[in-house]
């Protein structure tokens, strides 16, 4: 998968295999991981600093049901992914779960030239920066896209970052799967120009 994600797939062939899965890799001794409401899991290092995720979990009998599953963050900071197998007929296995993880949020990013100081920057998301939009992970792309930009970091005025938070956070509303932010548009906050009339380009 892109930017840095990938599938953790769990297939469960009968109930002796259990209904409980320990991912350990994904936290280390400098990250902390949180459940948030949606039922994902983000990381953070000690300074808030976004580091990854995993998406909301899921997972399904070999007929094609959905089966209840959750995460849980233990004290010894490790994730656990419980697979609710109480109504799965024996006839209905292998289950499968798929934990997405991931850490890229921005794909590429490019600057073109539109004549004079005029100028669009140019960004494409990754599959997790699509998914992922919280207002808790808008620093991480921003930091992310000025990343991707290298030189060119210095063109996130403070309208392109508005115009690109806005493309973060309100997805189909900016406009495409290409996020682009244009130099000449008025700086406006992000939260006003999330509409399908401006798309991010107020």
């Amino acid at each position: 998968m892109d930017g840095g994600s990938a599938l953790i797939a769990i297939v469960i062939d009968s109930p002796a295999a259990g209904d409980v899965f320990e991912f350990q890799a994904l936290t280390s001794d400098d990250s902390r991981a949180k459940v948030l409401e949606d039922g994902s899991v983000v990381f953070t290092a000690a300074d808030g600093t976004f580091k990854g995720g995993l998406a909301t979990p899921w997972a399904r009998d070999s007929k094609g049901n959905d089966i209840p599953t959750r995460f849980e963050v233990t004290e010894a900071n490790t994730v656990r992914q419980h697979v609710d197998l109480s109504s799965v007929p024996a006839d209905a296995y292998p289950v499968v779960a798929d934990p997405w993880a991931g850490h890229d949020l921005v794909a590429s990013a490019w600057v073109t030239n539109q004549g004079g100081s005029q100028y669009v920057v140019h960004a494409v998301p990754t599959s997790w920066g699509e998914f992922y939009r919280g207002i808790d992970t808008h620093y991480a792309h921003v930091a992310e896209l000025k990343a991707k930009l290298g030189s060119l970091a210095y063109k996130v005025t403070a309208t392109i970052d508005n115009q690109f938070i806005c493309h973060v956070n309100y997805g189909w509303l900016g406009g495409g799967a290409t996020y682009d932010m244009e130099s000449w548009r008025d700086n406006i906050h992000w939260t006003l120009q999330g509409n399908p009339i401006t798309k991010c380009n107020p």
